[in-house]
């Protein structure tokens, strides 16, 4: 079986909310009509304007990530280490990483999270940076 999302309904969900799954396992409704799958969760995050991201981790799921455009700046809490993020870059954020993400207006990145679980914990203000 091949499903497709067409590219005219991607576009039109990310101008009304700029984080959109694809395809996964999802508990949350959202705009984009998503092709259900229970493996892998496929997403597009795109930046309408300058955003930073909750600081959090994920207890078993490795996001795999690649900018299609703009740039970004992870910050991994534990190491104390800013990761900048340009076009055409790609990167991992192994389980258990507590990170925070600064994304520039216009940035979109492509991300992949396996296994296609809802495991993402929200850290309170004092454990982040």
């Amino acid at each position: 079986m091949i499903q497709v999302i067409r590219n005219k309904a991607i576009k039109k969900a990310l101008k009304k909310c700029g984080h959109q799954y694809l395809s996964g396992d999802l508990e949350k409704k959202q705009e984009l009509q998503y092709i259900p799958d229970k493996k892998v969760n496929v997403g597009m995050g795109y930046h309408h304007f300058f955003e930073s991201e909750e600081a959090h981790y994920h207890t078993t799921s490795v996001e795999y990530q690649y900018v299609i455009k703009g740039t970004a700046k992870y910050f991994d809490i534990d190491k104390k280490e800013e990761i900048k993020v340009k076009k055409g870059d790609y990167f991992i954020i192994r389980e258990n990483t507590r990170y925070t993400l600064k994304a520039k207006k216009g940035c979109q990145i492509i991300f992949f999270k396996y296994p296609a679980i809802n495991d993402k914990i929200i850290l309170v203000s004092d454990e982040g940076e």
